[in-house]
Order: C-alpha cells, then structure tokens, then sequence
C-alpha cells in the first residue's frame, strides 16, 4: 500500500504560497502606477490654483459691463461708465501676461452691450464684471459682482459703501477687490500703479 499523503484544509503549497505573494506584489504595483496617473489627473480636476479657484477659467475673456445706477444723477451715472473704464484698464495693466484678456468696455457700449449673456454672445466673454450704484446722500452703495455668463452664476460679490465725494477710492477700492475675485495678487509697486489717477 502506498502511503496515502494527508493534505490539511487551509494548507498552502509553497510552490503555491510563492506564485500568490508575485500576483500580490504585480497587482500592488499595478495599483500604484494606476494611483500615480490618476491622482495628479483628478487633483487638477478638483483642485485649481489661486489663479483658477471657484470655477474660474485658466484663459480669462472678460468683460467689465458699465456700472447702473440707481436713483442718481446724470453725473453719478457718466461716473458709472467712467468707473468701468476705470476697472478695464486697471485690471488689464495687473493681468500676468495673456492670461487675461478684458474686452475694452468702448467696444461693449457701442454695441449696446447690457448682459453678461450678450457679452458672451458678442464677444466671447467667459467671465463679466456687472455692477450698480446706489445713490444715498452724500454716500454710494456700490455692488459688483463676477458672473459666468453661460450658467448666470455669481463666482464672487461683493457691496461697498464709500463717500460719493472720494471718487479715486472709489476707483481704487473697485479696482483691488475686481483684482482679488480673479485671483490676481496687487503687490506694493502695482497697488500704487492701481492708485495712480493722473
């Protein structure tokens, strides 16, 4: 009689052990190389730089629309044309290079450009800055905000309260809270470039 060979339940060969733990280790690094292609893939799509946070895009088209204004005079609102021009131009001489292109507000009021849609439409805006005045007293109430023309969605908004009296703040204050919702950094030298009035 041969002897009969007892094979317990559970028991690995080595021959087998070994074949499993090459599987393993393939498997781990296919893993691997697969986390490595698709981590930096999904962090871009997930996580943007400062120059691209909330929804911004890498290539910016914009478009600052004239200021409304509510409740004023004929001055306040050749002021909220002026404030736009203002805004275009600043924003332009901050912008690092074609990363940021602003469509000259001349062009938008020839066209009689009032929407953020129709910016879109006519001149391929993929962001617009909209704005209005609130005339009260000796004070303007002044909101602006950063809008994605194709969902009309605000990215960013924010209200001033400022004296009528001091329109250059008012320019400038305009000027540096525009530049921080695109994610532009104002340093010391462009920030007294932004306040020079001329």
């Amino acid at each position: 009689l041969s002897a009969t060979r007892k094979i317990h339940p559970g028991t690995i060969s080595p021959h087998r052990k070994a074949k499993l733990v090459i599987i393993a280790g393939l498997a781990l690094a296919v893993l691997a190389l697969l986390l490595f292609i698709l981590v930096p893939a999904v962090r871009r799509h997930f996580v943007r730089t400062p120059s691209t946070s909330h929804g911004l895009p890498e290539q910016t088209e914009l478009a600052v629309l004239p200021f409304s204004v509510i409740g004023g005079s004929p001055a306040d609102s050749a002021f909220g044309r002026g404030l736009a021009e203002t805004v275009a131009a600043k924003l332009t001489q901050l912008s690092p290079g074609p990363s940021l292109m602003v469509v000259p507000v001349s062009d938008l009021t020839s066209q009689q450009i009032t929407t953020a849609r129709a910016a879109q439409k006519e001149f391929g805006a993929n962001l617009v800055l909209t704005g209005f005045i609130e005339r009260m007293g000796n004070l303007f109430r002044i909101s602006y905000s950063l809008v994605d023309p194709v969902s009309a969605r605000q990215i960013h908004a924010q209200t001033l309260t400022l004296a009528a009296s001091d329109p250059f703040g008012i320019e400038d204050r305009v000027v540096e809270g525009s530049a921080r919702m695109l994610g532009l950094a104002v340093r010391t030298a462009e920030r007294q470039e932004v306040e020079s009035h001329g």
